[in-house]
């Protein structure tokens, strides 16, 4: 399972990206470049953080988050600035 996360991306004036979430205000991270490995790898990395810390507060994932099956295609989604982030055992009540 994964799902789908709008990113937002801004430049900083000392190199490289900020990047925030539209549906999760909790994620913001950085990144060297526009590649789109490393933006995965970034955003994984806080959104994992993120799902802790709501489990932690016994939070459910915004309504927002959309889940998406395996069918989707990851070009579309690259080409619209968003990233698909892998769900491994998380659901919306985590």
């Amino acid at each position: 399972m994964r799902c789908k996360l709008t990113l937002i991306l801004e430049e900083q004036p000392e190199g490289g990206f900020t990047i925030t979430c539209q549906e999760l205000p909790e994620l913001i991270t950085e990144c060297d470049s526009l590649d789109n490995d490393q933006i995965q790898e970034v955003v994984t990395d806080a959104f994992y953080a993120i799902v802790e810390l709501y489990d932690h507060q016994q939070r459910s994932l915004p309504e927002e988050i959309q889940i998406l099956d395996n069918n989707t295609e990851d070009a579309v989604v690259r080409h619209l600035l968003e990233t698909v982030v892998p769900i491994h055992e998380v659901s919306r009540n985590s």
